[in-house]
């Protein structure tokens, strides 16, 4: 606060570099090409991710199986049944409160706080 607005040309030079260097300015396309108008870039990252989101319409039982085959397992039967339990109200109140109390809000907004403060009306809905 003492040096008033000295260093906001420091942190808006530091922006302005951080967003030129995040752009994307041109791009290879499937065909090899380097494209860099804004339709072109677009059209290219659309089929890019058609192409990788498509299905297949292919991929047999066997063809998955033998996909599968390749993972390690990492769980054991009886973990399996384990995780695959009915989560319960105490349980979930439990490790709400393990959690940081006022720390960064999740998606919806609210923090951890609130949902232990609350946990008595909304504690059902949330199971």
């Amino acid at each position: 606060m003492k040096c008033g607005d000295n260093n906001t040309s420091f942190f808006h030079k530091f922006s302005n570099h951080r967003r030129v260097s995040n752009a994307v300015w041109d791009i290879e396309n499937d065909d090899g090409i380097v494209v860099s108008s804004q339709r072109d870039l677009a059209r290219t990252a659309r089929s890019h991710f058609r192409h990788i989101f498509d299905d297949p319409k292919t991929t047999s039982i066997a063809s998955q199986l033998t996909l599968l085959e390749v993972f390690p397992t990492l769980a054991r039967e009886d973990d399996n049944l384990w995780l695959g339990r009915e989560v319960t109200l105490d349980e979930i109140e439990s490790i709400l409160k393990l959690c940081a109390k006022d720390k960064s809000p999740g998606p919806d907004g609210w923090t951890v706080e609130f949902f232990i403060g609350f946990w008595d009306l909304m504690g059902l809905e949330i199971l």
